[in-house]
Order: C-alpha cells, then sequence, then structure tokens
C-alpha cells in the first residue's frame, strides 16, 4: 500500500478517489485527453516518500509532457491542474485552510491591505457585495498552462513570504476596480441602466422601480454606484479575454503602485552628466514596469574630442554597455528582465560598431546582448542602398550637430554638403556594403529593428512642436522627443 504524507505532515494511505476527482475535472470537456492515461503515468511516479503536493505536481507535469501539436488540450489539463493547486495556496494564505476556490473578495482586498500589497481605501469606493457576485471562477479554465504559469510567475500578488493570495479572477477584479476609480459622472452611465435610474430615483426622479432594485441607497453610495457599474463592464471585457491589458498595468493597478504606463521614449544628450541622468530616469522606468525606447544619436563617437582633447571620446558603445546592465539589473520588480530598444542613425560614426552589439563573437566588453539596437533610417540613406557604387558617409555628430535636428529634403541637402566639407572628418563607404551588413544582423540577432525617420516625421501632427527621434521599444509608437524632453504612452 502506498502512503502519502499530507501537507500538514500527517501520513495517510493513497486514496485514489481524491486524485480521480481532480483528474475527472481537468479532463471534463476536453477532447483528445484522456483521465485514465493520465492517471496512470502519473501514479508510475509514487514512491512511498511521496506527498500530496508531490501528486499535484506530478500530475501537472505528467500532463504537460503530453502537450503538442497533435493533442493540444493537453494544454488546457495542465492549466486546470496548476490552477487547483493554486486555489488550495490561496485558500490556506486567506482563510488558513483549503476552504473555497475563491474566498469573499472583501477577505481577499482586506489581506492585500494589511499587508500592503494592494491600494489602501480601494475597497470602500465600490460595493463589494455586486462585485464578488459578479466574479465568474469558470472563467479560470481559459486559460492554457503556459497562460496561467505566466501570470502566476508575474503577476498574481503574493506576500513578504512568496506565497500567492491572489487568484486570477480576483486580479482581473482588483485591476477593474482600480481602473474604475476615477468613474463619478452619472452622465458616463447608459440611460437604461438600472444604475442611472436608481441614481435619479435618489435624486427625487420616479423611475418605477421595485424596493429590490432600490436597495435603500442613498446619496452617500452614488459614487459606489457608478464606479461599481464601470468595474463590472471592465471585469467582463478582461475576464473574458476580449481585451487584454498591457504589463505595467496587470502588475502594478489595484496595488501601492500606480505606475500604468507601457512604453516611454527618450533621448540622451551628449554630455556626462546628462548621459547619467538617462540612466536614473531608464532605471526608474523599468522599476515600474515601462519598455523603453532611447535615442542615443546625440552622444559623440569615438576617437572625438573631449574639452580639445583630441582622441578622448571612447564613443557610444560603452554608454550602452552600461544600459545593458541596467536592464540586467532593474529587473521591473522580479517580474520580467527590463526592455530597452536603444536608436541610432545610419550616419553615425560608431555604426558598425553598433551593428556588432548583440554578436557572439568579438571583445565581450563591447557587446550587449540584453539591448535591442534600433536603426533610424532616413530617405537618402535607402535611396543610395538602391543604386549600385553609391557612397555613404559617416560622421561624428559632434561634427554635424545639426544633421540631428533635420529630415527629409533639408537633412538631404545638409548632408551633402557635410560630404563635400573636406575640414569635417569622415568614413566613407558603399551604401550597399552597409545595407548588407545590417541585413546579416537583421537575419542573425533579429536587430537592428529598422524604423523610418523621415517617413515619421512627414507624418507627426506635431512637427510644430519638435522632432520625432527615435520610436519605443516595439516600434509603434512615434513622438517628439529631445534631451530635456520625454514621451509616455499608456497602452491597456
Amino acid at each position: 500500500m502506498i502512503t502519502v504524507r499530507k501537507r500538514d505532515g500527517k501520513k495517510e494511505p493513497l486514496d485514489i478517489t481524491k486524485i480521480q476527482k481532480y483528474t475527472k475535472s481537468s479532463t471534463n470537456g476536453l477532447s483528445g485527453v484522456s483521465q485514465s492515461e493520465l492517471e496512470v503515468d502519473a501514479q508510475i511516479q509514487f514512491n512511498k516518500n511521496t506527498t500530496t503536493k508531490d501528486i499535484q505536481d506530478i500530475l501537472t507535469k505528467t500532463a504537460v509532457s503530453k502537450i503538442d501539436i497533435d493533442r493540444p488540450n493537453w494544454t488546457y489539463v495542465a492549466a486546470r491542474l496548476f490552477t487547483y493547486n493554486l486555489y488550495h495556496v490561496v485558500g490556506r494564505t486567506l482563510d488558513g485552510q483549503k476552504g473555497n476556490n475563491y474566498s469573499h473578495i472583501k477577505k481577499y482586498l482586506d489581506y492585500g491591505e494589511e499587508i500592503g500589497r494592494i491600494f489602501k481605501g480601494l475597497s470602500e469606493k465600490f460595493l463589494l457585495e455586486k462585485l464578488n457576485n459578479e466574479i465568474d471562477p469558470r472563467r479560470d479554465n481559459q486559460f492554457t498552462y503556459l497562460g496561467i504559469k505566466t501570470l502566476y510567475d508575474r503577476y498574481l500578488l503574493k506576500n513578504k513570504d512568496g506565497k500567492p493570495f491572489e487568484l486570477p479572477q480576483h486580479m482581473f477584479m482588483g485591476v477593474a476596480m482600480f481602473l474604475a476609480t476615477k468613474e463619478t459622472n452619472v452622465e458616463s452611465l447608459p440611460k437604461s441602466s438600472v444604475e442611472y435610474k436608481i441614481i435619479k430615483h435618489i435624486n427625487g426622479e420616479d423611475f418605477g422601480l421595485t424596493e429590490m432594485q432600490y436597495h435603500n441607497y442613498n446619496k452617500s453610495d452614488i459614487p459606489k454606484i457608478i464606479r461599481t457599474y464601470w468595474a463590472t463592464k471592465f471585469y467582463h471585457m478582461i475576464s473574458k479575454f476580449e481585451v487584454m491589458l498591457a504589463t505595467p498595468t496587470l502588475s502594478n493597478a489595484r496595488t501601492t503602485r500606480h505606475q500604468l504606463s507601457s512604453c516611454y521614449i527618450g533621448s540622451t544628450p551628449d554630455n556626462i552628466e546628462g548621459i547619467f541622468d538617462s540612466y536614473t530616469e531608464m532605471a526608474l522606468l523599468s522599476k515600474f514596469g515601462g519598455g523603453i525606447g532611447w535615442d542615443w544619436n546625440n552622444v559623440r563617437g569615438i576617437g572625438s574630442s573631449i574639452d580639445n582633447n583630441k582622441g578622448a571620446g571612447g564613443g557610444t558603445i560603452p554608454f550602452l554597455k552600461i544600459t545593458n546592465d541596467i536592464a540586467i539589473a532593474v529587473d521591473q520588480l522580479g517580474t520580467r528582465k527590463g526592455a530597452i530598444a536603444v536608436y541610432m542613425q545610419p550616419w553615425h560614426i560608431d555604426l558598425t560598431d553598433f551593428l556588432d552589439l548583440k554578436k557572439n563573437s568579438g571583445e565581450e566588453r563591447r557587446r550587449a546582448h540584453d539591448l535591442f539596437p534600433a536603426l533610424w533610417l532616413n530617405d537618402e540613406f535607402m535611396e543610395r542602398a538602391s543604386i549600385n557604387g553609391a557612397i555613404w558617409t559617416l560622421f561624428d555628430p559632434d561634427d554635424v550637430k545639426d544633421l540631428n535636428e533635420l529630415h527629409g529634403e533639408e537633412f538631404s541637402k545638409r548632408y551633402k554638403e557635410y560630404e563635400n566639407d573636406e575640414t569635417i572628418p569622415k568614413e566613407q563607404m558603399e551604401a550597399k556594403v552597409l545595407w548588407k551588413k545590417i541585413l546579416t544582423s537583421y537575419f542573425e540577432t533579429g536587430t537592428p529593428f529598422l524604423t523610418f525617420k523621415d517617413e515619421s516625421n512627414r507624418r507627426n501632427p506635431n512637427g510644430h512642436k519638435g522632432l520625432i527621434r527615435s520610436s519605443n521599444l516595439c516600434t509603434e509608437i512615434f513622438q517628439n522627443t529631445s534631451p530635456n524632453q520625454y514621451e509616455v504612452e499608456i497602452i491597456f
């Protein structure tokens, strides 16, 4: 007879009916999976030292091992088994025992506020009983194994001991509540909604409401009614996966950290104080979950003069190496690695070294494997790259400062003037050769990202207020920046 050790340390004979309870519910309604196959393959791994927690882990891992292209539904079996174990863990955290799958939302919020993980006073702004009735635990079955595991690792809130006290639907409702905290305008409600009629009834208008609908609300309840309506709407949208929120919102909404923005864009000036100020900005943004796109084209190149000391400049690469280490060190509160895209224009003197940042060979001190290099390409370069034998020229930005402020025809005109100026140091190569090097790096490493300066600025609705100098981490946002101006985008 196989005995197992329970989570409280007591030993008891293995009760196969308890296992079948979970295997049956985990495979129920799914095609291409087998309850008996799961049980048989899992039990082979049991031994006299197996604990009840081990059984749960073995069942989950067995299901994971069966996921393949021909039987994809095993991912839902594994997700359900993982979720059942999560119910046990959270139940013990909130109730001190296994208890029900979902504790009342008030218990979850009170516990989170007590340990300083949930925004204090959040629960007081809503009608909690109504919100609790809206929570639908069945929606946990929508998750794949990778989905629920990622949610657990990155987003579900945990106490100081690393124990989760939040379940997926609690998380979605907590996020929805936080997003609804500013909703207090009765006119934002649909005129046909019961909530709108209740509030008008409170204010003395007769909508023929029943006593059950009215619930003896008073004027002080009006903001709660409005917030609860919108929190309910938000909850159903995100818990049904009709909309999925970005990482900073999932991580920070409902918590004491109120940073919900996803993408930041900035530009580094050409001085040591400004460069290290940029590091501070990047570290703080990464700390709270922001993805970063940063323009480095202003920084002078290798061999440049500093305070009239010829050849003193070390170029951009050593500074980008530090940027790389910031992305590693400031890892977004442990939820994921920092993510920073660094932008350079194709005429910068350090360009060839920039293209080698992610190579697996060469001098390691000049590599930045965790950055995402990106090129801020212009029309002039792309035109020359299409012509056999056309020459392209690289400059130190310290020698051609105004090129950073120009785009389109103005850039092309000034660029050609600098090419013909024999007093300015420069390097030249065939444009096609450089383009081939860019594409080779792109095929080998997936970078540099390719973005287009002139087209972005032609379409810039705020061109009268400045210049777009780069895109963001994911290359879909284009806003004006300067060394003294950063941009932020909130993406829900």
